[in-house]
């Protein structure tokens, strides 16, 4: 830790760690080396990473070495991981490599791109909790809530018809039964099997005004999904990316979201990924000792939805899901203050080169140290120096310093098994090829 705010002093030129120095200790991440007591800087497994991993750095930092870190070091101690990536591609290559390395299943959904899993949102989960994922997705405004309301009733009714009957429940199979003409004919056929769902949906068929617009416009969103990057995906006969499977044992799954190539689309499929994780972990919640895993999030902040990211985070800290969120900046206060605090408090908070605001956001959580300030009056000629000292607060880590970290350092802050500050160097991913 860089003492009373100053930087850290510079260090004599040293030779590189031994080759098994730079190996993860078994439980553990060895993220990088102290730059001052040249010791290795651990994180534990799982408990260094279940109260989330906010790793904040601008672009060029270090931030994506890092997240194939940790990433690395989950994977090596048998923690199954999940990657998310908002840049599209970043992380796809060490997610293989990864993967290859360790010699286990590598999964990944890519929109366009042969072998990519499909995925269906609606396989998994209640007949409530699919219409909660699903009308979730999309925004509907203060004075829309009635639409809302009426889409999740009939999209639960028709799950729940759809299952009785035995029928596939797809994102196309519920818009095509979106329409008040068919809502008759459906309700004819599950009548002997799901009789007072049956009636439900007849009475809705009935109703027109307000009802009718809400299917309309329900039916146009799922078909922004359907005709969308990830239409392909959605509507996929192959196999299908299963969230709670891939948490559940050792692998490697990576899933592209290419927030700059189609940021709408990307945001749809966003919320609904996220409402999805949200089940999985509420799934693992029911388990008495679910098998530790690990999530990343990377440059989460181009998924813009604040509120469901705060809700996944504080449910997978319960349900042993070690989130790690990536990102250039920290949220605007002004607009997503609880995800902000819930970034500053995580069990690990990892700073690369930040800008201005944010350095002084982080060092306000590290904290200050007691010190002494040296003050030297110049007095006239043939008259003594007058010194006064006292003792002053100061950042036990410079704002300054956190600006001006060189790629590849950080500042850290960790929790977990006893308070620690240290500025790092973080160690590269291990060589393809090695163990």
């Amino acid at each position: 830790m860089t003492p009373l705010g100053r930087s850290p002093r510079p260090s004599a030129p040293s030779s590189p760690p031994a080759p098994d120095a730079t190996l993860h200790p078994a439980g553990f991440v060895r993220l990088g080396v102290d730059s001052v007591s040249r010791r290795p800087f651990d994180v534990a497994l799982p408990d260094g990473i279940v109260q989330h991993v906010t790793l904040l750095g601008l672009t060029g930092s270090g931030k994506t070495t890092t997240a194939e870190r940790l990433a690395e070091g989950a994977v090596a101690s048998g923690v199954g991981l999940l990657v998310i990536d908002a840049k599209g591609a970043g992380l796809r290559a060490a997610a293989r490599r990864l993967a290859a390395a360790r010699g286990i299943d590598h999964r990944e959904v890519v929109p366009g791109a042969p072998g990519t899993l499909g995925y269906n949102p609606c396989a998994v989960g209640s007949r409530a909790q699919v219409a909660d994922k699903l009308v979730s997705a999309f925004t509907h405004g203060p004075a829309g809530q009635v639409y809302r309301v009426i889409a999740l009733e009939t999209i639960s009714i028709l799950v729940g018809m759809l299952r009785g009957l035995g029928e596939p429940v797809t994102i196309r199979r519920l818009r095509r039964e979106l329409d008040r003409t068919r809502m008759p004919g459906l309700a004819h056929r599950a009548r002997d099997l799901t009789p007072d769902l049956a009636d439900d949906l007849a009475e809705l068929s009935r109703r027109g005004g307000v009802s009718a617009d809400a299917f309309e416009g329900m039916r146009a969103r799922l078909g922004a999904l359907l005709h969308g990057e990830y239409g392909g995906i959605f509507d996929s006969d192959g196999p299908q990316l299963d969230l709670a499977a891939a948490l559940a044992s050792p692998g490697v799954t990576y899933i592209s979201l290419p927030a700059l190539a189609v940021s709408q689309d990307t945001a749809l499929m966003a919320r609904v990924l996220i409402q999805d994780l949200k089940q999985a972990a509420f799934l693992r919640l029911q388990q008495p000792d679910p098998a530790p895993a690990m999530l990343v999030l990377d440059e989460f902040a181009a998924l813009d939805d604040p509120e469901q990211i705060n809700d996944l985070l504080r449910q997978a800290r319960e349900a042993r899901l070690g989130a790690v969120v990536s990102t250039q900046q920290l949220p605007d206060p002004r607009t997503a203050h609880a995800l902000r605090g819930a970034l500053l408090g995580a069990g690990l908070l990892i700073a690369h080169r930040v800008g201005h605001d944010d350095a002084e956001a982080v060092a306000r959580v590290i904290g200050t140290e007691r010190g002494v300030q040296v003050t030297r009056t110049l007095s006239d000629a043939g008259e003594p120096v007058r010194r006064s000292v006292r003792a002053v607060d100061r950042y036990a880590v410079d704002p300054n310093v956190m600006k001006r970290l060189a790629t590849g350092e950080a500042v850290v802050l960790g929790v977990a098994g006893g308070r620690r500050v240290a500025t790092i160097r973080v160690l590269r991913p291990e060589p393809a090829g090695e163990p």
